[in-house]
């Protein structure tokens, strides 16, 4: 029986698992498939490295793909995992590398496929290259899928779409938690008003082809040492002049936003700390886990994008003095 009819119905899910690296752990996941009655389950963050395919005890069949490299490390990584059902189907599958697997099955109708991409996204951690090779590899392979196919895209685009719907109401809820990261956003770099307007409009452009509508009130325009006035237009409106700008989690201004910056950085440190007030009150837990939960928790938010700022004393003395607080509240807790 084809794996998708017009009276079928089809359980798929995508799972970020973090870390499957020891084999005993696939046993359980099996396990919530069957529980959950699914056909085929996407899973990112697997940490093996290679590629390749194992069949269960259980009869669940596992399809991997990781770092190809000797020695590699035990990093990312993805996999397919397919119900009994679905390995019936099963025309083939591809490996490309340790963030995109790709699956294609047969349907009731002839010549027509259903392709399923699991994949998993850089973070906004790594530099833009390395997410422009990501987007780019998964859209080439998107676009070598016949259009008359039925092709499914999942997976863990580690995305915040926070509460804010605003525009995307077709596409998205209202049960986003905390704040949109910046994994949708794009900067535009111009030395004139002229080259500005020309790649705003080219932007449009491309969004329009594919469907997709840019919100004008969420665009800015950042003006440096120009004496120029002209606004950038889209769709024949002007777009908001701005003085500051947030990017990839930064303030930017005519300054570099640093002092700033730094700022917002300390407040969303400290009000992190303080919504963990229960684990530094805790008498069960040592003063080595709870700094650990400090460094993992309250440091990374604080330090975020801190490598655009400009290391001037001052920084530097805000960020001791705000670190040394903290710690030694830690210490007093405990």
């Amino acid at each position: 029986m084809p794996l998708l009819t017009t009276r079928a119905t089809i359980h798929l899910v995508t799972l970020n698992v973090r870390t499957m690296w020891k084999t005993k752990k696939v046993f359980p996941i099996a396990a919530e498939m069957r529980r959950y009655n699914l056909e085929v389950l996407g899973i990112s963050e697997t940490h093996w490295t290679q590629f390749g395919q194992q069949r269960l005890t259980s009869r669940e069949l596992l399809l991997y793909s990781g770092h190809d490299e000797k020695n590699a490390t035990h990093t990312q990584g993805v996999a397919l995992m397919l119900s009994k059902q679905a390995q019936n189907t099963l025309i083939g599958w591809e490996s490309h590398g340790p963030r995109i697997i790709k699956v294609s099955f047969k349907t009731k109708k002839e010549g027509i496929s259903m392709n399923i991409i699991e994949c998993y996204a850089p973070t906004n951690d790594y530099n833009e290259d390395a997410r422009d090779q990501f987007y780019n590899r998964l859209q080439s392979i998107i676009e070598k899928c016949p259009t008359k196919d039925l092709t499914i895209l999942m997976g863990e685009f580690n995305a915040k779409v926070g509460t804010d719907n605003n525009g995307y109401e077709e596409i998205m809820g209202r049960q986003g938690l905390g704040e949109r990261n910046e994994n949708d956003d794009l900067a535009l770099l111009s030395q004139t008003q002229q080259q500005m307007q020309e790649k705003t409009t080219g932007v449009a452009a491309a969004s329009a082809a594919v469907s997709f509508n840019i919100h004008k009130g969420k665009i800015k325009n950042l003006q440096y040492n120009t004496a120029c006035t002209n606004p950038v237009t889209l769709d024949g409106e002007d777009l908001e002049d701005v003085k500051t700008v947030t990017y990839l989690g930064s303030i930017i201004d005519k300054h570099s936003g640093s002092d700033a910056d730094v700022k917002e950085r300390i407040g969303k440190a400290r009000a992190t700390y303080l919504q963990m007030k229960n684990i530094w009150n805790s008498k069960q837990l040592s003063t080595n886990t709870k700094v650990r939960v400090f460094n993992t928790n309250v440091k990374t938010v604080l330090l975020y994008g801190a490598e655009t700022w400009r290391t001037t004393k001052a920084i530097l003395k805000k960020i001791q003095v705000f670190t040394q607080n903290t710690s030694d509240q830690l210490v007093r807790h405990y």
